[in-house]
């Protein structure tokens, strides 16, 4: 591998960068974000299932019934992961070819028809889709959704979630592919990133109706990715150094 190289694995979700494996945008964010929302929809996931399935698992052994039930969030982020990222790989097949995709189904139909109309409502033209990015100076990477322009010169990054509402953790995520200094192409090229003005949340809904909302992307939204790289870095490796061999009773 040469001084100076780039890599994706997308069957891996690897990065490479110059040699050395970095860590994706999201893995980064999932590490380094606290997000005490989390468990309580976690408990309360877990507690709805077992009330709304009882069947499923009052008659199993003790710990079958158990790891039934805990694993009721992972089925759950699971399931929308994979409704994510059927929608996304349709948004960027259109942005590509200019036609959806032909193996949705209903659900999936809903929120591509919502992302068609604000492309189409907001007049949207599409400079980049579904590339990815990476930081030689901060260690990361990642695959934006889309860079477009709307009606003037300013560029915005857009990212499409097909969650309940709009979360400014998003902006985290935004400004660590606006900040990224590369472009990775597909043949090992690099290429500057573009500046980019602001950063645009667009919520998709399975009605076909969408929410799009702009997003400051300043150095102290930044500074606050910074942190949770920092927090990550902690998480996978100094956490595992600090801590020295017990002390013995002395003599």
């Amino acid at each position: 591998m040469s001084e100076r190289s780039f890599h994706y694995d997308p069957g891996r979700h690897k990065l490479t960068l110059d040699g050395f494996e970095i860590p994706s945008v999201t893995t980064i964010l999932g590490a380094g974000l606290p997000k005490p929302a989390l468990k309580h929809w976690a408990a309360k996931s877990v507690a709805e299932w077992a009330v709304d399935h009882k069947d499923a698992w009052k008659d199993l052994p003790r710990e079958a019934a158990v790891d039934l039930l805990k694993r009721e969030p992972l089925r759950f982020t699971a399931s929308r992961a994979r409704v994510g990222t059927a929608v996304h790989g349709a948004i960027n097949y259109y942005a590509a070819l200019g036609e959806p995709p032909d193996d949705l189904s209903d659900e999936e139909w809903g929120y591509y028809n919502a992302a068609l109309s604000y492309l189409t409502e907001q007049q949207v033209e599409i400079v980049e889709s579904e590339v990815t990015v990476y930081s030689r100076e901060h260690a990361y990477g990642g695959t934006f959704d889309l860079l477009q322009k709307r009606g003037w010169d300013d560029i915005e990054l857009a990212d499409f979630k097909t969650s309940k509402a709009v979360y400014p953790d998003v902006a985290l995520q935004l400004v660590a592919y606006a900040r990224a200094e590369f472009i990775g192409r597909t043949d090992g090229s690099e290429e500057p990133m573009p500046k980019v003005a602001r950063g645009v949340i667009v919520r998709l809904g399975a009605d076909g109706r969408y929410e799009a909302v702009p997003v400051a992307l300043g150095d102290n939204v930044f500074a606050a990715f910074r942190a949770c790289r920092a927090l990550y870095e902690w998480d996978r490796g100094l956490s595992r150094r600090v801590l020295g061999p017990p002390l013995r009773a002395a003599a």
